[in-house]
């Protein structure tokens, strides 16, 4: 999607904004508007729905639900005496079904451990001819119930300055609305990464040795962002991550990586486990090699 603009309700268009509600039709005529986005976080006039009602013959319309923060993708709509309701979608896992996901983790990872192996020699290769050893990164990280396990990667930084970065973020940016890059200095970082190592964390290639974790079972195929230890400290209703085991991928992934900020990511990986199911990582799964080729949060 390309933003156009942000309309107001109200007599009083505030500074960002392209105009009122009531000019939309004028506004989406003049910017050849495609699609409306209502996110309304008060009570919506009668003038707007009107508003609207008039528009969508000629504009597709979609409206952010209110308590969004509880609505995943499996959400669906029910209806009472004409009344729609919204339903909280609730986890689908069945004995079989967790069985069923181990049983795919373990074929999964051994089938790209062997499928890829000729390109794990030829970047073992390259990393050790880039700058020297050690070829793997790796780090302890809290895994299904907190426990903590050493996850996997190529090396992408040069020696000297991987004990600098451990990608580690720094306490005096320990903010939780700030995007990850910044709270992991990913952008102060690029002096540091190698030629290879750039490639490696665009394409992703330098997380497939995070497959011998998923083997183990330290690691799912798909699971919540595994985060490291100082940015770990979650309690209440976010801490039900830590319910499942981490993922090589999940929505994190899909929805922005680094981009995102850490409370983006606690909410993600919320309505994850709280609403988990076979297709919704087979359709995660399916939407990754796209994330990928754009190298979306890739840093």
């Amino acid at each position: 999607m390309t933003l156009v603009g942000r309309a107001v309700e109200g007599d009083t268009v505030d500074a960002g904004a392209i105009g009122k509600v009531t000019d939309l039709p004028e506004l989406c005529r003049q910017l050849e508007v495609d699609r409306i986005l209502v996110a309304a976080s008060n009570e919506v006039s009668t003038e707007a729905l009107d508003i609207y009602r008039w528009l969508r013959n000629s504009v597709h319309i979609s409206v952010v639900p209110r308590y969004h923060e509880l609505i995943s993708w499996r959400s669906r709509l029910s209806d009472l005496s004409g009344t729609p309701f919204l339903e909280i979608a609730q986890p689908q896992l069945s004995v079989w079904d967790r069985f069923a996901k181990r049983a795919f983790d373990l074929c999964v990872s051994s089938a790209v451990l062997v499928v890829t192996s000729p390109l794990l020699l030829a970047v073992v290769a390259g990393v050790k001819l880039s700058s020297p050893r050690p070829v793997f990164f790796r780090q302890t990280r809290p895994g299904r119930h907190a426990l903590p396990f050493t996850v996997t990667k190529f090396r992408t930084v040069t020696v000297e300055t991987e004990a600098a970065s451990g990608g580690e973020a720094v306490p005096e940016m320990n903010d939780p609305d700030r995007p990850l890059y910044e709270l992991r200095n990913k952008t102060d970082e690029t002096s540091r990464i190698t030629r290879l190592g750039r490639f490696l964390r665009r394409t992703g290639i330098d997380e497939i040795p995070q497959f011998i974790n998923v083997f183990r079972g330290d690691m799912s195929v798909v699971g919540p962002r595994p985060f490291i230890p100082s940015e770990s400290d979650i309690d209440g209703w976010g801490s039900c991550r830590f319910e499942v085991r981490p993922g090589i991928t999940g929505l994190w992934r899909v929805s922005g990586r680094n981009d995102l900020t850490r409370s983006d990511l606690v909410q993600l990986d919320y309505l994850y486990v709280s609403s988990q199911s076979l297709w919704w990582d087979l359709k995660i799964i399916f939407d990754t090699p796209m994330t990928m080729v754009r190298a979306t949060g890739a840093y």
